[in-house]
């Protein structure tokens, strides 16, 4: 796959982030990416070029727009409730959609979730928001 410039930066930023969690980590569990866009794919791809040992799967869910505002809150709602339906414990969300951020945020966060922690990217830098309300910083 030939990757843009954009793709290949946010890819390596999430390896460096994601290398971070998993030295810090000592249990099995999976890891989940949720890539909406072609950027946030391509992000995904080099991760799981990269890393092969954590379990990427590319979950299709439309970006948010006013046209379709309710329906893609309830697809990406739908989404994280079957992930921790099925056990999951570490959400990783791929996204530079601030609408399905905070939605993400909301599922996980606010209603006492089962998944535990999320990984919002920034420029320059991740969040690493716990289901407590505490949150890391993670320089990249």
């Amino acid at each position: 796959m030939s990757l843009s410039e954009e793709g290949r930066t946010r890819g390596e930023e999430l390896m460096s982030a994601l290398s971070y969690l998993f030295r810090r980590k000592r249990e099995n569990y999976n890891q989940i990416v949720h890539a909406p866009a072609v950027r946030c794919k391509e992000t995904a791809y080099m991760v799981s070029a990269a890393l092969p040992f954590a379990s990427v799967n590319l979950e299709e869910c439309l970006n948010w727009s006013p046209a379709i505002a309710d329906s893609n809150n309830n697809a990406v709602k739908e989404m994280i409730a079957r992930y921790e339906k099925s056990g999951v414990t570490l959400l990783i969300i791929v996204s530079h959609d601030a609408m399905v951020n905070r939605i993400s945020e909301w599922m996980i966060s606010e209603r006492g979730g089962l998944i535990a922690e999320r990984i919002n990217l920034a420029p320059g830098q991740f969040c690493l928001v716990h289901s407590d309300g505490r949150y890391t910083l993670i320089p990249v």
